[in-house]
């Protein structure tokens, strides 16, 4: 692997890294600002809440953000685990951004000047693109995966998408 691929892996790993912490960090804040305006109104307390159904709705928000925070450090070690998660993850964001595109098209916003559609669309682009450039031939050859990695990569990937197709 080369000067560029190496030092393009390294921001890679690093993007994931920020991102994860950034995903989390905004992930918390709002789910606790949407709980206590919940509760505040309907006079009911923190240990009111059910753990489950909190944790039903929102631990796909918690989780992508952790498998990036894994997959950077990972990939800033050179392991091939962080490589897998990665690509996994990346595939995985740009189904959900593509299939939450498909609802907000498909729904009453059926307009792409919304600022929302379009930022979700770039986004949608950036996952797809590093995802894309995770999967080319200087990265394959040198963490050079088998069937075994490759059944585990999409695995997550398919794991990930049926809970959010699946769970509401």
């Amino acid at each position: 692997m080369n000067k560029f691929w190496q030092t393009t892996e390294k921001v890679i790993g690093i993007i994931q890294i920020l991102l994860g912490l950034f995903i989390i960090s905004v992930t918390t804040y709002i789910l606790y600002n949407v709980l206590d305006n919940f509760m505040k109104p309907n006079h009911l307390q923190w240990q009111d809440l059910s753990f489950y159904k909190i944790f039903k709705n929102y631990h796909l928000s918690f989780i992508i953000p952790l498998l990036f925070l894994i997959s950077g450090v990972l990939l800033l070690k050179n392991k091939i685990a962080g490589w897998i998660i990665g690509v996994a993850t990346w595939i995985t964001i740009g189904i959900g951004e593509i299939l939450s595109i498909g609802k907000v098209v498909g729904n009453k916003y059926n307009s792409w000047t919304d600022w929302n559609t379009f930022y979700l669309l770039l986004f949608t682009i950036f996952a797809c693109s590093i995802a894309i450039l995770m999967l080319t031939i200087e990265f394959r050859k040198k963490y050079n995966p088998n069937w075994k990695n490759w059944l585990v990569m999409f695995s997550i990937i398919l794991f990930l998408t049926l809970d959010r197709l699946l769970i509401k």
